[in-house]
């Protein structure tokens, strides 16, 4: 988080976990809160869109190693 705060990431950033509903009962007198959680998470942004073929001597002669 500090690091979050201190580059102003906190309304551009996604944590691991989302809340899908929450409910307050009034029974036992709580809330339901339901959660989702993500495993990966993937970014393509600026220079990671772009492909970069790494020049290696006879990479597409179509021959294995």
């Amino acid at each position: 988080m500090r690091i979050a705060r201190k580059w102003e990431l906190g309304d551009k950033a996604f944590s691991r976990t989302a809340t899908t509903s929450f409910a307050w009962k009034d029974e036992r007198r709580w809330w339901l809160v339901r959660l989702t959680t993500d495993e990966f998470v993937v970014l393509a942004n600026g220079a990671l869109c772009y492909h970069k073929v790494p020049d290696i001597e006879r990479l597409d002669d179509g021959q294995d190693a």
